[in-house]
């Protein structure tokens, strides 16, 4: 993709000599005549016509630009990028060549000159500051010439010094024009010039030979931005009073060409400059009245971004009053291209045109003489025809090629035929240039003036004229002087005042100026630059001819105060502006686009003097959103990306998945470029012009152009639906469908429809939005997402009981769309309904190819015969099928209407998904908007909602049990301690009803209560509420399984609003891929549970996949975690969830809701039983892990009794036993699922390499132990054995090239290992620090540097010779009173636990450590859980394991609970260790847990430490290892369009047979390294055997 913004290029256009003998005597003199009598009248038209390059990226408008200037071709051309605002170097004429000069015809007066001649009858009184400087020809000089005096810069050292500076600078009004009056010599920038004719255009210097000699020779150089000699022409129609033929030698000899060398300014050596404004008297005006009238016409070019992410940026900047070029390229495919051109001419017939103004548009065929051309004349012309016969006021704007002009032939009369290539360019772009002018006069003349002199009655063109309205001529001179301080310009100042002013700034500072700052333009020329203006520092090497004592820098003047631009238009000599006129004008520049002022309160102050700053702030946003995409200038978003705050990652991450924006997001991307004024002026325009729109809740923001596609499912029609389609033939774009969205959402009358209770924001696509309501569902999606464009419907489908109600609206969705968004009047223009060719047709929902296309493409959503379901959209498709509320089952169903708040919610989660064929709950979520004044009117509102749903289920009368489990909101505000996690509120049925709940007694014994409206406006971290309740039934219709108790939970968002304003949310909205992130993160290191870690990674994928992210990846990961979600573990993971229930409803119910519980038990177990006869009979590969769940369904169903206990105290039965056959079944469900991802066939996740800098494939992990008075530390380090290396070297975890693969080549790994292990003891204060995997090597060196200090000390688990042993280094100061290796493991006797006391003085510690033998379902997990169960039975100590156990905690947890060990914690270490083989996801496996088993004395405590805390850039490390979940990290969009090519197919399977070939050595190695095992251990077996 690539990105590009507009680049202006301003061109003086005259008429050629022949071209203007063309014209009829009489037209000449009419016009003539017309100019004086408006110059006589003080008044004239601006001459300037806009120039609008569009069409597709790459379809050749910049070249075309730079061949009608008369520069030379590229072959390299970059497209125009968005960030870098470019204006470059153009001719002052259109000319075709830079050497040659040709005899333009100019008028030789200046306007604004005669205009002012009635203003100034009585000459202003002389002296030296209002004495008039003026130059004439010398042939025309009348010997009374004034000579130059007054406003003149002094030399250097005069004593008129101090009065020059008091009469020349900006700080007065009446000087605020000041600026130079001559070019800048050949070495300096090209600012001078244009700076002369912003602020003067009416002056005149110099004896006109020199002074056009002068201005010829003023080229810039190589090194010198080429912007401003540019703006110069462009704002500069009156400079110069020389003769014509003179002037136009000069302008033309200002070429690019960096290696001619410049003439020597003559100017420079007749005298010291003038600085001041020209004053004028009655003798200068009456001898300028003398000559011709007439206009000096300046084309503005625009060159527009092809792109379709920026379509909506371009359409900012369409004026009915412009000429449009829209480009094509001859050589595409005539389908690819005439997709985009049809885009682009009904883009500007629906953006640009008005009833009274009919803009042209010329077609432009670039690459005309390849000869590789696919695009032919009677093809093109066919089409357009089409075209026109559809959209008819195409057939005004579409201009043919003029036959007078002696063009190249073309059979396509519309055609304009280009060859920027070759010698002969210029006969192809000679007859555009010759069009050109001819329209740009026709564009500033009276209408009614071509059609008095049309003799041959043909018609005139709608569009002449559209240039000729009249202003005050001051008006124009202050357009020139705003125009000018916009484009910016290059300036010098002394050192020692800017820095005075700015101490310590640097070349690149960009400053502002907060007074006026005097600056030097060129040799004695200066200026005051008005507060507001920016200056950026250049370096000391930037200009040649920079002094020392000199800073140069660019000016730039974006943004100006309003006050600042009162003064300076107030001071224009010879006649400034009023207040009242000022605003006047600058309303009038800003409805013409030349620049920005918004009259309304918090708007009006600010001036946006260069409207490119738009497009800049919205190109910056659209980069930062596209970044990860493959478009040419990936390198510029890496600029943007920088300017966003660390504290913007979860928004940024938003913004790229959803295209929502919020504020402080937005904030952050133009913090640097933009002050907050600006900034709010910006996003004004852009929200009044729809490339922002307001997310209806506060201070968030869609930005269309950065909406993801959508590949969601359609919604199925039903009975009562009422579904239009819309064919809207390839005219709207996907980019362009979200703002056709909101502008539905905002034009349909919702009250009037009953629609007046709202629900959250409605969701938006770049190529579909939903709407919904209290009794109504509006979808709005161009269908099939996946055909061709211009095959593609418009569908809309409302849903609702009343099937009435639902025709209504959808006639009003019809009527929105044909009158406001398209822009047709069916009463004046096109009938829809009886014009059959119109371009809009409506179809039916009844239509039987309609209908059958809607069944094709549920069944094959790309819709591409050859495709047979092996595409990346079927293959999603068939992946992501959703269920929705006729797929539950009845009971289901009725329980989710009846709690829910809003009648289109359905279950959301992973729920959703048929994939997930064992779903252990049923989660709801819902976003409510009050409509209230305030929070504290809504609160109320919403606590009287919650209540009436609450006695709506509780008075529900049906055949399935429910059960309230409460509502969750606030927190205990007696628990609310800084840095402990608080204890959130379950508020009773009994509570809700009265609104409050008891908290505490006061002193006087009195209840003290929370208000729920109190717990509501608290909420939760993520939610307002949460509301859960207990339901007998069964999940699907088409099940046939028992009725069980499932939790259904539905989680509660709220919000206000009043009228139109946006909602002010309650709690803060969710984001849902930051909550899924966060959970991943979780599931693999705090709170380690494989099947919820699963789960969220199909949502992740589901969800970035249904936006078109990276969609080959996504449905890689997809298919690859399917088969796990309908595996036999997701079903006793379905189970373990039904026992949680049953313990909530327990432990929280009442009577005959514990009773109900106790009878769902023997669901559970018939559910147990069921499972365990299937576990007997899967396949061979199945066994290990199907052995192990029924070892572990035996554990758990001994708890799982008849007749539970009843505990003593709560009278209630005991769960504990239940809990421990929760644990005991999801212990299984982790080690197989966590299996099952390190035996992946392909990765899922992108290897590390070299990314990983650090010396092991586990990061270590550590803990804080307090014990009674004393607080230590202690880490545990997997070091990864050498004799494992060939796993690296195998790359089965992405290692390979890695810290550890330049380390064990350098045969330095055990150097740096003993130097992190250092940094920890003496660094972090470690006081035991237990290490796996360790080898004699290592231990070597390790001894040798502890030896050194005598701090430490360490214990080995074998000899000197064990190859794979575990050591403990402990501080000195710890006494050691009893060690013990226990070897309990039968699969390998070498492996053992170690069991060490120390005395910490008065306190006794035990510390076991070890490294499990990682076989999955070994006995190795059971024999390490018996023999930790001996130890810590034993002796009554407090016990610190610290271990590899090979497998997450969860999987060991319930084992060492089953044997009794019950005061257990495991420390909850906030990253993960080390990677999955095979999948190369994200595992912890290390753990640290702190045991109290029966302990008498003092207990315990642990708590983790971060990765920070542990050594210095382990954060890093860790990162890496907790972002590879959410690979890749920069997703890139999928284009629907896209069909697997046979080269893709081929190098897709070609990744695949890789993975494979990589799978099978990583099998094969893991074998070997088995063998050499067993071999090693049999004789040790052999002789234990023996003895």
């Amino acid at each position: 993709m690539q990105c590009c913004s507009n680049a202006f290029a301003c061109i003086f256009l005259s008429l050629q000599e022949e071209e203007l003998e063309r014209l009829q005597e009489e037209e000449l003199e009419r016009l003539q005549k017309l100019s004086l009598e408006r110059q006589k009248q003080g008044v004239a038209p601006l001459p300037v016509v806009r120039l609008c390059f569009v069409g597709r990226g790459r379809a050749g408008k910049t070249t075309t630009l730079r061949r009608l200037k008369g520069e030379s071709f590229r072959d390299d051309e970059p497209s125009t990028h968005g960030l870098d605002v470019w204006a470059g170097q153009v001719e002052a004429d259109l000319q075709a060549d830079l050497k040659k000069t040709h005899p333009w015809k100019r008028w030789e007066e200046s306007m604004h000159l005669t205009a002012l001649k009635d203003g100034l009858r009585n000459p202003l009184p002389k002296g030296p500051e209002t004495d008039a400087l003026t130059a004439q020809n010398a042939d025309e000089q009348p010997d009374d010439m004034l000579e130059p005096q007054g406003l003149i810069e002094p030399e250097a050292g005069s004593k008129d010094d101090e009065q020059a500076q008091s009469t020349q600078g900006l700080n007065e009004p009446e000087h605020a024009t000041s600026v130079a009056s001559h070019g800048p010599k050949a070495n300096q920038p090209d600012a001078l010039l244009e700076s002369s004719a912003a602020a003067q255009p009416t002056q005149g210097l110099n004896k006109p030979e020199e002074h056009a000699t002068s201005v010829a020779s003023q080229g810039p150089k190589a090194n010198q931005p080429d912007a401003l000699l540019e703006s110069s022409a462009a704002a500069q129609p009156t400079q110069g009073l020389d003769k014509p033929e003179e002037h136009a030698t000069s302008v033309a000899s200002q070429g690019p060409n960096a290696n001619e060398q410049p003439q020597e300014d003559i100017s420079s050596s007749s005298g010291p400059k003038m600085c001041g404004p020209v004053v004028l008297d009655e003798d200068m005006l009456s001898k300028l009245g003398s000559q011709k009238a007439g206009i000096d016409v300046r084309l503005q070019c625009w060159d527009f971004p092809g792109q379709e992410e920026y379509a909506l940026l371009n359409q900012l900047h369409f004026s009915e009053r412009a000429i449009y070029l829209v480009f094509l390229d001859l050589t595409g495919q005539l389908e690819d291209e005439w997709r985009h051109l049809s885009f682009w001419l009904w883009k500007i017939v629906r953006f640009s045109t008005e009833k009274d103004a009919c803009p042209p548009i010329l077609l432009i065929g670039t690459k005309a003489g390849a000869r590789n051309r696919c695009v032919t004349d009677l093809d093109l012309q066919k089409r357009l025809e089409d075209l026109q016969s559809r959209v008819p006021r195409l057939k005004e704007q579409l201009q043919p090629h003029p036959a007078d002009l002696g063009s190249k032939c073309t059979k396509c009369p519309w055609l304009f035929p280009i060859e920027n290539k070759g010698k002969k360019f210029e006969a192809w772009i000679s007859p555009l240039r010759m069009q050109l002018q001819r329209m740009a006069l026709q564009f500033v003349s009276p209408r009614d003036l071509w059609e008095a002199g049309n003799s041959d009655g043909s018609v005139v063109p709608r569009f002449v004229g559209l240039k000729a309205e009249t202003f005050p001529l001051t008006w124009l001179q202050a357009h020139d002087l705003l125009t000018r301080l916009g484009a910016g310009f290059r300036a010098r100042a002394e050192r020692a005042h800017i820095e005075k002013v700015y101490p310590g700034a640097q070349p690149g500072s960009r400053l502002k100026i907060e007074d006026y700052l005097r600056a030097t333009i060129s040799d004695k020329v200066w200026l005051n630059l008005p507060p507001g203006a920016f200056i950026e520092l250049h370096s000391q090497d930037q200009l040649d001819d920079l002094r020392e004592e000199e800073l140069s820098f660019d000016v730039s003047c974006d943004f100006l105060e309003l006050k600042v631009v009162q003064r300076l238009l107030g001071g224009m000599e010879p006649k400034g502006l009023s207040l009242e006129d000022t605003e006047k004008l600058l309303d009038m520049l800003n409805k013409l686009g030349i620049l920005v002022w918004i009259n309304e309160d918090k708007l009006r102050d600010t001036v946006m003097l260069n409207p490119r700053q738009v497009a800049v702030a919205m190109a910056n946003l659209i980069t930062l959103c596209f970044s990860a995409d493959n478009f040419e200038h990936k390198n510029s978003a890496i600029e943007v990306i920088r300017k966003i705050p660390d504290s913007s990652a979860s928004d940024l991450l938003r913004f790229r998945s959803s295209g929502i924006a919020t504020q402080d997001l937005i904030k952050g991307v133009w913090k640097k470029d933009f002050d907050e004024a600006s900034q709010q002026l910006l996003q004004e325009v852009l929200l009044r012009n729809d490339l922002m729109c307001g997310r209806l809740v506060q201070d968030e923001f869609v930005l269309p152009s950065c909406l993801p596609v959508a590949h969601c499912a359609e919604e199925a029609i039903r009975e009562t639906d009422e579904v239009l389609y819309l064919d809207v033939g390839g005219l709207l774009s996907p980019n362009f469908f979200p703002a056709l969205a909101h502008l539905i959402y905002r034009n349909i009358n919702l009250e009037s429809l009953s629609m007046c209770k709202k629900p959250g924001p409605p969701q938006v696509f770049r190529n579909r939005g939903d709407l919904h309501s209290d009794t109504h569902s509006v979808f709005v999606s161009l269908f099939p997402v996946s055909a061709p464009n211009d095959k593609s419907l418009l569908r809309i489908l409302v849903r609702g009981n009343d099937q009435k109600a639902n025709c209504a609206l959808a006639q009003e969705v019809k009527r929105v769309l044909l009158n406001d968004i398209l822009g047709f009047d069916p009463e004046t223009e096109i009938d829809v309904e009886k014009d059959p060719s119109s371009f809009f047709g409506f179809k039916g929902a009844k239509d039987k190819e309609t209908l059958e296309l809607e069944r094709s493409f549920a069944l094959q959503p790309c819709l591409n015969s050859q495709c047979n379901l092996t595409c990346s959209l079927c293959r999603l498709s068939a992946l992501l099928q959703e269920r929705f509320l006729p797929d539950l089952s009845l009971g289901l169903r009725s329980i989710v209407e009846t709690t829910a708040f809003q009648r289109h919610t359905r279950p959301a989660g992973s729920f959703r998904f048929k994939s997930m064929q064992f779903p252990g709950d049923v989660d709801l979520e819902e976003y409510l908007v009050i409509d209230a004044k305030c929070k504290d009117d809504a609160l109320p509102k919403l606590c009287s909602a919650i209540q009436e749903i609450f006695a709506a289920l509780f008075a529900r009368n049906s055949e399935v049990q429910v059960f309230i489990g409460g509502l969750k909101a606030g927190s205990n505000p007696r628990q609310n301690v800084p840095g402990v996690q608080k204890e959130w509120l379950k508020w009773s049925q009994k509570e809700l009803c009265a609104g409050k709940k008891e908290m505490c007694r006061d002193a006087n014994a009195a209840p003290v209560f929370m208000t729920l409206s109190k717990a509501l406006e608290e909420g939760h971290e993520t939610w307002t509420a949460k509301i859960d309740m207990f339901a007998k039934v069964r999940l699907f219709h088409d099940s046939e399984a028992t009725p069980r108790f499932f939790e259904i939970t539905n989680v509660l968002r709220a919000g206000y609003f009043e009228g139109s304003k946006p909602i002010q949310p309650i709690t803060k909205e969710k984001d849902s891929l930051q909550g899924i992130e966060m959970n991943l993160k979780n599931y693999s290191s705090e709170e380690p549970n494989a099947m919820k870690y699963v789960k969220r990674l199909w949502e992740r994928s589901a969800y970035l996949a249904q936006r078109g992210f990276d969609l080959d990846w996504h449905v890689n990961m997809l298919e690859a975690l399917r088969p796990l979600l309908s595996h036999w573990s997701a079903e006793l993971c379905q189970i373990a969830a039904h026992v949680e229930t049953l313990i909530k409803m327990m432990k929280f119910g009442r009577g005959e809701v514990i009773e109900h519980a106790l009878d769902d038990l023997r669901t559970v177990r018939q559910s147990l039983l069921s499972l365990q006869s299937r576990l007997h009979s899967v396949e061979d590969s199945e066994q290990p892990a199907a052995q192990d769940g029924l070892e572990r369904i035996r554990d758990a169903m001994k708890y799982i009794l008849k007749k539970p206990i009843i505990d003593p105290e709560t009278k209630k039965p005991c769960s504990r036993g239940l809990h421990k056959a929760q644990l005991l079944l999801e212990s299984c469900v982790e080690t197989v699922v966590i299996s099952k991802l390190g035996s992946f066939e392909f990765p899922v996740a992108k290897r590390l390499g070299e990314l990983w800098q650090f010396p092991s494939d586990h990061p270590p992990i550590a803990a804080k132990l307090t014990l009674g008075e004393r607080t230590i530390k202690v880490a545990s380090w997997n070091v990864l054995n050498r004799n494992y290396y060939k796993y690296i070297d195998a790359d089965t975890q992405g290692l390979k090239g890695s810290q550890i693969t330049t380390l064990h080549e350098a045969e330095r790994r055990e150097s740096t290992i003993v130097e992190k292990i250092q940094e920890m003891l003496l660094k972090t204060n470690i006081h035991i620090l237990c290490l796996e995997e360790c080898w004699p090597e290592l231990i070597a060196e390790l001894k040798a540097a502890l030896g050194e200090n005598l701090l430490f000390e360490m214990l080995c688990s074998g000899d000197e010779q064990d190859k794979n042993q575990e050591v403990i280094v402990f501080d000195s100061k710890l006494r050691v009173m009893y060690v013990h290796h226990h070897p309990p493991f039968s699969e390998n006797s070498k492996k053992v636990v170690t069991e060490v006391h120390f005395q910490l003085e008065t306190e006794s510690l035990r510390v076991v450590t070890t490294h499990v033998p990682g076989a999955p379902f070994g006995r190795a997990r059971r024999e390490f859980a018996d023999c930790l169960a001996e130890i810590v039975k034993g002796e009554k100590l407090p016990t610190v394991l610290m271990a590899d156990l090979n497998f997450p905690d969860k999987a060991v947890h319930p084992l060492l609970l089953d044997r009794g060990l019950e005061d257990i914690y495991f420390v909850p270490t906030p990253y993960p260790t080390n990677i999955c083989q095979g999948s190369l996801l994200p595992k912890r496996i290390d753990s640290i847990a702190a045991i109290n088993h029966q302990v008498a004395g003092s207990k315990l405590y642990a708590t983790a430490m971060g990765a920070k805390e542990l050594l210095d850039g382990l954060d890093k490390v860790v990162e890496l290892l907790q972002s590879k979940s959410a690979e890749p990290l920069t997703p890139t969009r999928y284009h629907s369009d896209k069909v697997e090519t046979d080269a893709e197919q081929i190098s897709r399977l070609e990744r695949e047979l890789h993975a494979a070939r990589q799978r099978v050595k990583y099998l094969q190695s893991t074998i070997d390294c088995q063998n050499e095992e067993r071999a090693r251990e049999a004789p040790a077996t052999s002789s234990k055997a023996r003895s």
